[in-house]
């Protein structure tokens, strides 16, 4: 009669493969895990810009004190800021003096109109600290690694970016900043990597509101 059980080299085999096996894993755990951070923050990014985008159709209040409804070709700047604003999100690769950085991106209220302004060709929309609604964090050890406008198939990297949504579409307006310069583009990408710079995920955004992840 068998009696069934391992003999003692069958146990010393199958214990030799799960150490392989553990080995194997622990040594890949960084990169795991970078990958996970990675993951999270782009994810939860593209829910922010989405999040973003419902504010403006929503036609969010963001502050009832204010005298002006909203932004139009009648706007003035003398009359002060509007109630419900055109609303954004702006990302920055390089430390800010409103607080944003390559970890941080903020969601705010267009209160002066400034987008606006500057589509109707009022000036030259030229950036300032962004009336901010949220700022948020992104995963620890997920950072912004590359900002890039595009028009057409011309690039241009940037050092920010805010994506603008205005009533009552809401539109979509991607402007960039290279330099002290500004610009509107048909395109922007913003790639998160991270902080060894092994696992990178990229974001892009359209005037369509359309948003992809790659």
């Amino acid at each position: 009669r068998t009696r069934a059980g391992f003999s003692l080299a069958e146990l010393l085999v199958t214990l030799a493969v799960m150490g392989m096996v553990m080995a194997m894993t622990l040594a890949n755990f960084p990169k795991i895990r970078e990958k996970i951070y990675v993951t999270l923050a782009i994810r939860e990014l593209a829910l922010n810009v989405r999040k973003t985008q419902s504010f403006a159709i929503g036609v969010r209040v963001f502050d009832s004190t204010f005298a002006v409804n909203l932004c139009d070709s009648s706007y003035i700047p003398a009359m002060g800021q509007v109630k419900y604003p055109p609303y954004g999100i702006s990302f920055s690769k390089i430390v800010q003096s409103d607080g944003r950085n390559n970890r941080t991106y903020v969601i705010f209220g267009d209160i002066q109109c400034a987008i606006t302004r500057a589509l109707l060709k009022i000036y030259d929309y030229t950036y300032s600290p962004p009336e901010a609604l949220l700022t948020i964090k992104m995963q620890p050890g997920a950072q912004i690694s590359a900002i890039d406008g595009y028009v057409g198939a011309t690039l241009t990297p940037l050092d920010a970016a805010d994506i603008v949504y205005q009533r009552p579409t809401p539109s979509v307006t991607l402007v960039g900043y290279s330099g002290g310069a500004s610009a509107i583009y048909q395109r922007i990408e913003i790639t998160l990597s991270s902080d060894s710079g092994v696992t990178t995920q990229k974001i892009i955004l359209r005037p369509t509101g359309q948003i992809s992840i790659q």
